[in-house]
């Protein structure tokens, strides 16, 4: 169980840092949509491990903070006409 919820601890941090370095733009349509259920899905599982001690709490915080990289990047979008 330590081994597979530390690659995934590893997989979600590696992508978050790829998605980081995008463009403002590409972010926002990332964000908003087919990342969602993918963000959706390790915002959860990093507020359970950081709960029940299977994540680290500094790469669990990271990934939680998800939940705020997502709502920046929608706000920030401008509604197509």
């Amino acid at each position: 169980m330590f081994f597979r919820s530390l690659f995934y601890e590893r997989t979600v941090l590696r992508h978050m840092e790829r998605v980081e370095q995008l463009p403002a733009e590409v972010q926002a349509e990332i964000a908003k949509l087919w990342a969602a259920p993918a963000i959706s899905e390790a915002w959860c599982n990093a507020r359970l491990g950081l709960t029940n001690g299977n994540l680290h709490r500094h790469s669990a915080v990271a990934i939680i903070a998800l939940e705020t990289f997502t709502s920046n990047r929608t706000a920030d979008r401008q509604p197509i006409a």
